[in-house]
């Protein structure tokens, strides 16, 4: 899953599909096989990706905005290391997570811990689910 971090206009084309990423958020996702060719519209970007190994893991990539959620892993899935729970911020906010407030800068990540079961967050942000497929 590749997501539009910074900068607009990134244009793909994916097997020969064109797919247009015109501002931060907007994301593509594709097998690491797939045939891709990229192109700049209007200047630099910045992109964030999530890879997972085919048959290991399973990942979920959201853009939230100003978004409450309730992370859908056990505590003993994420104590086992079986599931993992991560945001990318795309912009500065504040992360509340546990009861207690986080500054954090645009492009800062934290790492949603098994204690962190209900998460919210002031600002656009990419949620990251990832699981094993041993579940």
């Amino acid at each position: 899953t590749l997501v539009l971090s910074d900068g607009t206009g990134l244009e793909l084309e994916i097997n020969g599909e064109k797919t247009v990423l015109g501002s931060p958020g907007d994301m593509a996702r594709f097998d690491g096989e797939a045939s891709v060719l990229s192109r700049l519209g209007r200047g630099k970007i910045r992109d964030f990706n999530v890879m997972t190994r085919r048959g290991v893991f399973q990942n979920h990539v959201e853009v939230r905005e100003d978004s409450a959620f309730h992370v859908d892993s056990t505590r003993s899935e994420l104590e086992s290391g079986l599931s993992a729970n991560l945001l990318f911020l795309l912009e500065t906010q504040e992360v509340f997570a546990n009861g207690s407030a986080k500054g954090l800068q645009r492009h800062d990540a934290i790492f949603i811990e098994a204690g962190d079961m209900g998460v919210r967050h002031t600002g656009k942000a990419v949620h990251i689910r990832l699981r094993s497929t041993g579940m």
